[in-house]
């Protein structure tokens, strides 16, 4: 059979859908997005199936750009995955229309002089058909070749267009799927993009790109997307600057007192390859000076291994520094009226003590008179009353000692239950001159402790002195401590008034007490349990109080067993 140039009768004529260099073929084969992508099984199974139907040694799936043949899938032939064209078969194939079978190549003067006829492989057969695309430009072909000259049946011409056809099927069906992730992709940037404009901050993506090779730590930044925010934020002109300057644009308007940190923080988190925060001052192009809060972190998707991609978003946090200046001034002015109302109490503690001390002096001495009548009761009522202004005055001034933060702890060896004991039996005299059952319940042990002496006797005392006092005549009241492994329990139950509902939020409130005016029931400062609930924050501990009005009430402290040093309370007593 003489050597064939196609299979139709006539000669065939170049057609400029061939043409390799046609713009619109070029244009259709990238529609294809089918060069220099990975093997594929689709495209493997064809070749297989070619080589194995037509009984041919090497078969190949390839398409045809402008300059080179790029072989998609092959069949017995290893290490090529392109060639150029002068050397390409499928050039001159994709220039006809139809099939293409050369039964020699030794005696067709087109292919006696490839490097593929006159040397590895000798090809001396070849069949190609070219891959046509529905709007007629050959792409590509399908071709199987021979090292031994060939002649091909009918049949086998019939099967090498089916199997061209399957290849452009699946093509399309690629080119199909392309196209419709592609409208997803660009709607799902849209939906994003909508997002990103309507998030009430300043979505932005930068590509942190190496100087020159230089390491991380000399990166430049480039901005690759940045949210319509920016205008109304910063004052950017969204629509007049590509989004590759709005790194430098942004960066000059940093004031240059906060500039440099601005850039360290940077380089820090780029070096790190970490998340990126910071604040900064920033002033607009109508000189508005706002304050911004950055926070982006790198995307793990990024392709380059030496570049970071960065997305984030700027926040204006304006109202925020503004509110933290003003809590800044306030808690200053507040901390100085603290230290006038120290010095001031101080100084009246010194002031009013001596004369006081004089008075109750006075009085003591009037008391030993034998004074009759309205004199006697006279001289009693100002001991009295000179007294319990002592004692609201050393109160005063404890409690702002305690809220200046100037009384420490000293934690030392002692006794709980010995100094119980001691504080318990002061009280004796006065619960006897009530009537009152007085009872005090210690634990078998000494009770070995590390705490402050002066603090615990102070909380033993307010408590058990309230029990005392708000107890009627032939009432009760228990004292009972506990030696746990870590801490001490100290509970007083009386069966006292109880307290108010009402009261019981005030419970630990200065100055607040159930009874007020001249005629009240009960004396007092009404600042013990202030001093109480100070103290055990600083000894660490905490006080439960139950009561029932008319019944009576239980006042349970609790302090660690041992403090090595002094601290601030793990949480605020609880009141039940």
């Amino acid at each position: 059979m003489n050597n064939e140039s196609t299979d139709i009768s006539r000669a065939p004529q170049e057609d400029t859908t061939g043409r390799p260099d046609a713009p619109e073929r070029l244009n259709a084969l990238q529609r294809y997005h089918i060069l220099d992508t990975p093997p594929e099984e689709a495209f493997d199974h064809i070749t297989d199936l070619a080589a194995h139907v037509l009984d041919m040694p090497m078969a190949v799936v390839n398409f045809i750009d402008a300059e080179r043949q790029w072989f998609k899938s092959c069949v017995g032939i290893e290490d090529i995955r392109e060639t150029p064209l002068d050397q390409a078969f499928c050039n001159i194939t994709i220039r006809t229309p139809g099939l293409l079978v050369v039964g020699d190549t030794l005696k067709d003067e087109r292919f006696t002089g490839n490097p593929f006829v006159a040397g590895p492989p000798h090809l001396r057969f070849y069949m190609g058909m070219p891959l046509t695309s529905p709007d007629g430009y050959r792409v590509g072909t399908l071709c199987v070749m021979d090292t031994e000259p060939r002649t091909v049946s009918k049949q086998d011409r019939a099967t090498m267009r089916k199997l061209a056809g399957v290849v452009m099927d699946e093509l399309e069906m690629r080119a199909t799927e392309s196209q419709r992730a592609y409208r997803e992709l660009q709607n799902r940037e849209k939906r994003l993009r909508d997002l990103a404009n309507s998030v009430p901050g300043v979505v932005f993506r930068v590509r942190a790109i190496p100087a020159g090779g230089a390491p991380r730590t000399k990166m430049e930044i480039r901005g690759e997307f940045i949210s319509g925010y920016a205008e109304q934020l910063l004052g950017y002109p969204v629509e007049e600057h590509d989004p590759a300057d709005a790194f430098r644009w942004f960066i000059e308007r940093v004031p240059a007192a906060h500039r440099r940190d601005f850039r360290d923080s940077i380089a820090e988190a780029v070096e790190a390859g970490a998340q990126w925060e910071h604040e900064m001052p920033f002033v607009r192009p109508d000189g508005t000076r706002i304050w911004i809060r950055a926070a982006s972190t790198p995307d793990p998707n990024a392709t380059r291994s030496d570049e970071l991609v960065y997305n984030g978003v700027l926040l204006d946090n304006t109202i925020q520094k503004r509110a933290e200046a003003q809590l800044r001034r306030s808690k200053e002015e507040a901390e100085e009226m603290s230290r006038l109302k120290s010095s001031f109490l101080t100084n009246m503690g010194h002031e009013v003590r001596t004369p006081l001390s004089s008075i109750i002096g006075f009085a003591e001495v009037l008391n030993d008179m034998e004074l009759e009548g309205p004199a006697r009761r006279f001289s009693r009522l100002m001991h009295r009353s000179s007294k319990r202004l002592l004692d609201t005055l050393d109160a005063v001034l404890y409690l702002s000692q305690l809220e200046a933060g100037s009384v420490s702890m000293q934690p030392a060896p002692l006794s709980a239950s010995a100094t119980l004991y001691d504080v318990a039996s002061s009280f004796q005299a006065k619960a006897k001159a009530k009537n009152l059952s007085f009872e005090v319940d210690l634990p078998d042990s000494t009770a070995e402790s590390v705490f402050d002496r002066d603090a615990f006797e102070r909380v033993l005392s307010c408590v058990i002195d309230n029990a005392v006092k708000f107890t009627s005549e032939a009432g009760r009241v228990s004292v009972r401590m506990q030696a746990e492994p870590e801490t001490i329990v100290v509970t007083v139950a009386d069966t006292g008034v109880g307290i108010d509902v009402a009261f019981f939020p005030h419970l630990f409130t200065a100055f607040k007490q159930s009874s007020t005016g001249n005629r009240r029931a009960y004396e007092g400062s009404g600042l013990g349990l202030t001093i109480v609930q100070q103290l055990l924050k600083l000894m660490q501990g905490s006080m439960v109080v139950r009561t029932t009005p008319g019944e009576g009430t239980t006042f349970t402290v609790r302090v660690p067993r041992y403090v090595e040093k002094a601290g601030s309370a793990r949480q605020d007593p609880f009141l039940s």
